[in-house]
């Protein structure tokens, strides 16, 4: 599937789309077990061990992936919902910010990939069934709270409703 502007109501911010090399380095990236480097970095935090991996040994949804290769990271709103997308690498992004809120430690299964802009994440989940599923997940701290979502990608990305409202 190629992505456009006319998926979204509104296009806040669209980057430049990551290449297949950028894509391939990504996947590879999140499959590998936390470095010492990172453990040591998050250690008074998050206390990781050397060996802990990020996401399962599993498939991101194809449809994810040619959202990168459109826009590496950005900002898109469909009606109330508002997708803060993290790009594939750097310190925004989505092995970094994954680490920076605990989530490997707190969600273990949970891999998050956007926000709302507002203190939720948008992410995919592979605890049961072996399949991807999507969640939202509210954090402060550790993770406060665990909802499950849309059934697809693209209601993730083009539900009208917010984060908030299907958490009450």
């Amino acid at each position: 599937m190629s992505f456009d502007e006319a998926l979204f109501d509104e296009v806040i911010e669209k980057r430049e789309g990551a290449t297949s090399t950028e894509i391939r380095r990504f996947v590879e990236t999140l499959l590998l077990p936390l470095t010492d480097a990172e453990c040591d970095r998050f250690a008074e935090t998050y206390s990781y061990d050397s060996g802990d991996q990020l996401m399962p040994n599993a498939e991101l949804p194809r449809k994810y992936l040619d959202l990168l290769r459109w826009s590496n990271g950005g900002e898109f709103r469909s009606g109330r919902r508002t997708i803060s997308l993290w790009p594939t690498g750097g310190p925004n992004g989505v092995r970094m910010t994954n680490l920076d809120y605990g989530i490997p430690k707190h969600a273990p299964g949970l891999l998050a990939f956007a926000s709302d802009g507002g203190g939720n994440f948008f992410c995919f989940d592979w605890r049961s069934s072996g399949r991807v599923g999507f969640a939202a997940l509210e954090v402060g701290g550790p993770p406060a709270g665990f909802w499950p979502i849309e059934t697809s990608f693209l209601e993730v990305l083009t539900s009208n409703r917010r984060i908030t409202e299907l958490c009450d």
